[in-house]
């Protein structure tokens, strides 16, 4: 399992997208290796909702 931080703004549907995003990652080694280094390199000021491979993750399967 991942464990990460982001930034919880109440909304149940970004609760679930963050979900879906972790299990995503969790299958995918080369996101799940970027996603350590990202939380490497930012430590605390590391925020999920906020990153590039989310961000991206959500437009994809938005087009869907």
């Amino acid at each position: 399992m991942i464990h990460t931080t982001y930034s919880k703004q109440g909304n149940s549907k970004m609760d679930l997208d963050v979900v879906a995003y972790l299990e995503y990652v969790a299958s995918n080694p080369l996101e799940r290796k970027a996603m350590e280094i990202a939380k490497d390199h930012l430590g605390s000021s590391f925020d999920l909702t906020r990153s590039n491979g989310f961000r991206a993750w959500i437009q994809k399967t938005k087009k869907v």
